[in-house]
């Protein structure tokens, strides 16, 4: 059974509520979605379109992620780097014939355009899917549009010490010969990254070993821990893992902090750019967001049985 009912708050702001049998539920409003499990905030998305003092429109991203108490993990607009936004996807460069028609990193000459945007609320997890189109004002005439993202986030009903959470993001070219790369330097960053709050004791562990960050990528295995007082008051850790969707066995990490005020980063494709299948490129993450810490074998053992599910 599925209930939907309008919930206006005294500053005038009105979201409307949905939920089932199930815990999780989820709230929206003329911003996005807010997804919860009863009370307690998961994520919220992104939908409008927002600036920074009419800079660094962005749009279709996560923040604030929340821990497993309430409190918020990411940043958005952080001084130091405004075009950050808590959990997103992005790229420096953007191609059409060869040739940089934008940057959706910054925002520059590349808008995003909301779409169709749902959520399905099952018995077992609930899946938040929304479609942006990527238009390249720099193309001096017909149409601008340039790539159909499309995404979906799966939140899991959460285990007794985690919860999993899908991002499955599709990126189709709308025209000939569309590629995407990374920094065009030895950095190469770009693709799936976090702006995380950055504690004084954050530490970066990935199979085992404790990676340090450095001007460029660091490899390590295709799963990574951020460990580390991110509220102030006790460690946690939140984990990223990549499908096995990556060229080799090992992943390039672009990781910073907690001197150096930046983001985290899965690179991919690095500073030689990719041109995207007509078909469409498909990339595939989950996070496990961690009531306590885990230990490192329990992280692989989740690694290993996210490779053999089928791509949602």
């Amino acid at each position: 059974m599925r209930i939907c009912f309008t919930i206006t708050f005294l500053w005038g702001l009105s979201f409307w509520s949905c939920s089932q049998q199930s815990s999780l539920n989820y709230e929206r409003s003329e911003e996005g979605y807010l997804l919860r499990d009863g009370e307690q905030p998961i994520l919220f998305f992104q939908v409008k379109p927002k600036t920074v003092d009419g800079k660094f429109e962005r749009s279709g991203y996560v923040h604030p992620l929340y821990n497993w108490s309430g409190d918020t993990l990411t940043q958005d607009s952080p001084p130091d780097h405004p075009h950050h936004r808590g959990v997103f996807w992005a790229w420096h460069q953007v191609l059409w014939n060869g040739s940089v028609v934008g940057d959706s990193w910054i925002s520059h000459k590349i808008r995003f355009l909301p779409g169709n945007n749902q959520v399905v609320l099952g018995t077992w997890d609930m899946s938040l899917e929304s479609e942006l189109i990527w238009v390249a004002d720099s193309i001096s005439a017909g149409d601008k549009s340039l790539i159909r993202e499309q995404l979906k986030i799966i939140v899991h009903k959460a285990a007794v010490d985690y919860r999993l959470i899908d991002f499955s993001i599709k990126l189709s070219p709308l025209k000939d010969s569309v590629a995407i790369g990374g920094s065009d330097d030895a950095k190469g960053y770009g693709g799936f990254s976090m702006r995380w709050k950055l504690p004084a004791d954050l530490q970066f562990t990935s199979g085992g070993v404790l990676l340090q960050p450095r001007e460029t990528a660091v490899e390590g295995e295709p799963w990574i821990s951020f460990t580390g007082s991110f509220t102030g008051i006790k460690k946690e850790s939140v984990a990223l893992l990549c499908k096995a969707a990556y060229p080799g066995s090992r992943q390039n990490w672009i990781l910073r902090g907690p001197k150096e005020l930046s983001m985290q980063n899965a690179v991919y494709p690095g500073s030689v750019p990719t041109i995207l299948p007509k078909t469409g490129l498909h990339l595939s993450y989950r996070m496990v967001v961690q009531k306590k810490v885990l230990p490192e074998e329990v992280i692989k053992k989740l690694f290993n049985e996210y490779q053999q599910e089928p791509d949602s």
